[in-house]
């Protein structure tokens, strides 16, 4: 039987954290989960109260965001495998069963599934997507992400741990291209599909922008350790044929507001990667 520490890194989640925790335990067998661990940035509301009263040990972040929650829930593991969970995701009825025999491989650092939008027409998007990366050969970093995923403990913390980036996004890019460059997999279970929670399509626009403000500083950290990016040229170009883009990806997935979502959601990412090259000048 694997045995395993869970994590969490959380931040005014009380909206989402009930019945996130709760699949958790319905989900992850309670015999083989040794510690759980939540590493909180300063929730102003009920988060560590929820977290509690479902049996999580609750730490203060030593440091802010992302990184540094990550890597001191990594120092307090104590299990050869643990697992982290984001405070909006709702895990897959079968992600245990699949995710845990990946695990396994002594080659194997980091086993995930995939997770997509709660709203409809953006959860057609992604699966078309993920199809399209897969056709093209670009599918790398596909399901690639932190909050539905087990680790090799040794191996991660042999790696250096979780990459240090001042930014909250591309921690999972960072790390899956050190594995990589370990010589480790980072195996995905395209059909191991969680729910990332999201309010509206509203939401997932101001995600957009932000993750693509963000951009610029990741973009730099994977230069620094030599890995070559396709820079603001793509994304701007995307954007400019997005509503012929989204014209065909409607029609492919059947799916008439696409037509409008899938040029209002690049737009979104090439406005926050526009704000983030003038704030990195």
């Amino acid at each position: 039987m694997v045995k395993l520490d869970v994590v969490m890194w959380t931040l005014n989640g009380e909206a989402t954290l009930p019945r996130v925790l709760s699949q958790i335990d319905r989900v992850v067998p309670s015999a083989c989960v040794s510690q759980r661990i939540a590493v909180d940035d300063g929730s102003k509301d009920k988060t560590v109260e929820i977290l509690e009263s479902h049996g999580w040990k609750v730490y203060g972040n030593h440091g802010k965001g992302i990184s540094d929650a990550a890597n001191y829930a990594l120092s307090l593991v104590e299990s050869p495998f643990f697992c982290s969970f984001e405070q909006d995701l709702v895990l897959s009825e079968s992600w245990w069963l699949r995710v845990s025999e990946m695990i396994q491989g002594d080659d194997v650092a980091v086993a995930s599934g995939v997770r997509y939008p709660s709203v409809s027409s953006l959860r057609r998007l992604y699966e078309y997507s993920y199809q399209r990366y897969l056709e093209c050969g670009k599918s790398f970093l596909v399901g690639k992400t932190l909050d539905n995923t087990v680790y090799n403990t040794k191996v991660l913390r042999g790696a250096g741990g979780f990459p240090k980036l001042e930014t909250n996004a591309g921690v999972d890019t960072v790390l899956a291209y050190r594995m990589e460059r370990e010589g480790f997999k980072w195996c995905v279970d395209l059909d191991c599909r969680s729910v990332h929670l999201r309010k509206g399509l509203a939401d997932e626009v101001r995600h957009e922008a932000w993750y693509g403000q963000q951009l610029p500083r990741i973009w730099e950290r994977l230069r620094s350790e030599g890995i070559t990016v396709d820079g603001a040229r793509n994304v701007f170009l995307h954007s400019l044929i997005s509503p012929i883009s989204g014209l065909r990806v409607a029609w492919k997935t059947k799916c008439l507001s696409l037509t409008y979502v899938y040029p209002l959601i690049r737009a979104a990412y090439s406005f926050g990667l526009f704000k983030g090259l003038i704030d990195c000048d």
